[in-house]
């Protein structure tokens, strides 16, 4: 979408709470990226900072906090330990829902400016503590990430010149039914860790409302009366991109999309602020989903069913194609065998099993998936493990589905008032071939319990 859509979308009457929330993003998305770290001079410490591992052992954790700094600039940082050990951090604006919570703490920062400081910390013994300094760059430092955007239809971020996920936010194109159902709501595509093959679905195939990482609830409610289901999208609702920045530097990849959600009169009863950051590991790629909705009008209730509401992942076609009988779910309690699948439900005659999938940290998909070069040959199928990791933060109860041909995720109801934005957090982990539970849950605790940060200076 052009840039100047996004005026569009913001001068209309709304409430004046809603307004600054807007605004407020379009504050923070209006920062420029250019995917180039510029040399700086000399090594001036900038900060100095403590970290804690707590009581878990950390081994690749992905660090984002909160720092307010005299020059909020987004570029990369050295952070050195005592023993001049260097990581590579990267400055940058903090997402929506941070920078409205810390609104308040802006009156008392003087001539400081939020910023957020992301790196990975590749081990931390539980119980210690390292001590870390943040000097400039004296040197530009490498970038490997990169995005390809059209303008209109999909924007692919790519490192050392391979696709690891696409936004694909194409707008709604009601010239035929078969292309209002291609178009009517946004996603991101997933990549496998060494990029050459896709993972996920788009639209088309089994179950087509399904597709790629998704996010929405197919029974809403506002208003007097008013219904929508921005799931499936039936009945003119949809989802359509306003605003696209897409960020690049030594550290991640990043896209942050402002998000109309369409009633069945076309009209705008929310807007998302939706951030995708992607971390490129040696056998994994690390994406964070953050997400705040501001809802436009009263009495927004968003509800659903396992299946068709949340935050959700879905496989590609291949895998209820061809190997769906493959497929298997790690959970907290243990590995389940192919094919086998739970669902919350509350019918009375469900497994309590099923009754009680719910608040789950964490919920692991194994999938197998054919290389599409060989396809009508024989060929051996490469394995990937999707781990969903869900911030406890988030709305409860969290209800959970699964299936064999690769849709899992969870949902959750809840009411959205102008004044509280809806916040939510999930992390997935993409990993290249099988995992297990003790390294799921690993990768859980560091999620759920993170390292704690005190600023020294």
């Amino acid at each position: 979408m052009p840039k100047t859509d996004l005026l569009a979308t913001t001068l209309f009457p709304i409430k004046p709470r809603v307004r600054t929330a807007i605004l407020l993003f379009v504050a923070i998305s209006c920062l420029s990226f250019n995917g180039e770290c510029r040399a700086q001079t000399g090594s001036k410490s900038i900060f100095k900072i403590k970290i804690d591992a707590r009581e878990t052992d950390r081994s690749n954790d992905i660090v984002r906090t909160l720092l307010w700094l005299e020059n909020n600039e987004p570029r990369p940082v050295s952070l050195i330990d005592k023993s001049n050990h260097r990581l590579t951090g990267q400055l940058s604006s903090p997402s929506y829902c941070d920078a409205l919570a810390s609104a308040e703490q802006a009156k008392t920062a003087g001539n400081k400016k939020l910023v957020e400081l992301t790196f990975v910390l590749p081990s931390l013994s539980a119980g210690k503590s390292i001590t870390l300094t943040g000097k400039e760059i004296k040197r530009s430092a490498p970038i490997k990430y990169q995005w390809h955007d059209d303008g209109s239809t999909r924007a692919e971020l790519q490192h050392d010149g391979n696709p690891v996920m696409a936004y694909m936010y194409e707008e709604v194109d009601n010239g035929s039914p078969e292309r209002r159902k291609a178009t009517y709501k946004v996603f991101h595509h997933v990549y496998s860790p060494n990029g050459d093959r896709l993972l996920t679905k788009g639209p088309g195939g089994l179950f087509p409302h399904h597709r790629g990482i998704f996010f929405g609830f197919n029974r809403i409610s506002y208003g007097e009366n008013q219904q929508a289901d921005v799931w499936h999208c039936n009945q003119g609702e949809s989802q359509i991109n306003r605003k696209l920045v897409t960020t690049t530097n030594p550290v991640f990849g990043q896209s942050r999309s402002l998000i109309d959600w369409n009633g069945r009169d076309g009209q705008p009863f929310a807007k998302e602020s939706r951030e995708l950051t992607a971390i490129k590991l040696n056998n994994a790629t690390v994406i964070d989903f953050r997400t705040s909705l501001v809802s436009l009008v009263d009495k927004l209730k968003l509800d659903g069913d396992p299946q068709h509401a949340g935050v959700q992942f879905r496989a590609s076609q291949l895998v209820p194609d061809k190997t769906k009988n493959l497929t298997y779910y790690n959970r907290p309690d243990g590995q389940a065998k192919p094919g086998k699948f739970r669902n919350w439900s509350n019918k009375k005659n469900e497994s309590d099993i099923n009754k009680s999938h719910i608040n789950l940290p964490f919920l692991a998909m194994t999938i197998a998936i054919p290389d599409p070069a060989t396809e009508g040959k024989k060929t051996e199928n490469s394995v990937y493990t999707i781990a969903y990791l869900c911030d406890d933060a988030n709305p409860k109860p969290s209800r959970f589905s699964e299936r064999d041909y690769g849709r899992f995720g969870s949902y959750f109801q809840t009411t959205v008032v102008p004044e509280a934005p809806l916040s939510v957090h999930y992390r997935y982990w993409i990993i290249d071939g099988a995992s297990d539970n003790k390294t799921l849950k690993h990768l859980s605790d560091q999620f759920a319990n993170p390292v704690t940060i005190e600023v020294l200076k």
